[in-house]
């Protein structure tokens, strides 16, 4: 009986401590800030979809030359840097009904992959683009800060008509965030 508990417990604490964390808006509402400045449609964009974004339900980072220039950066965003490894170090879950300059909706990667395999099996040799019909969304990393939370860097990625990513360096101006030049974008 004794086995059979301690079995139990350790199932739980494995289960909740590879569970995703809520990126809750309330405590990180500047990241929610962050994400609607990042992802906020452009005048010039090509953007003619209909409907709302597809944004990707749990957050993501990876990208080998991205997590190069990381450690090269100095000073108040090597402070960002260090902050955005720990925070993208385990998955979070955004929210839904976050107040954004968008109409969007969440959706989990595992419905993504399970329509990439669908699509995958109708034709497997085509794999670098998206298949006809798959479908198109945005992810993101979680952000990291530096200590004055006045410089942030959050990953995007895309997947429309093609892939592209970026790690976005932005920075606190007169009480809203602004995309600032650098960073580090395309594919590796």
């Amino acid at each position: 009986m004794i086995f059979l508990n301690a079995t139990v417990i350790s199932l739980a604490v494995l289960q909740t401590a590879g569970a995703p964390q809520i990126l809750d808006v309330k405590t990180d509402h500047d990241a929610y800030a962050v994400y609607a400045m990042v992802l906020q449609p452009q005048p010039d964009n090509a953007r003619n979809s209909k409907g709302p974004i597809l944004l990707q339900a749990e957050t993501e980072w990876w990208n080998r030359r991205c997590s190069e220039s990381l450690a090269r950066m100095s000073g108040e965003w090597a402070e960002a840097a260090d902050n955005f490894r720990r925070e993208n170090s385990r998955v979070r879950l955004l929210q839904t009904g976050v107040p954004m300059p968008f109409e969007y909706r969440l959706v989990n990667r595992a419905d993504i992959w399970a329509d990439d395999a669908r699509l995958a099996a109708k034709d497997p040799r085509q794999r670098n683009a998206p298949r006809p019909g798959s479908i198109k969304y945005i992810a993101v990393s979680a952000v990291g800060f530096n200590a004055a939370r006045t410089k942030a860097l959050v990953y995007v990625r895309f997947r429309t008509t093609e892939f592209a990513d970026a790690l976005v360096m932005t920075e606190l101006k007169d009480g809203k965030w602004a995309i600032l030049p650098g960073g580090c974008s395309g594919l590796a």
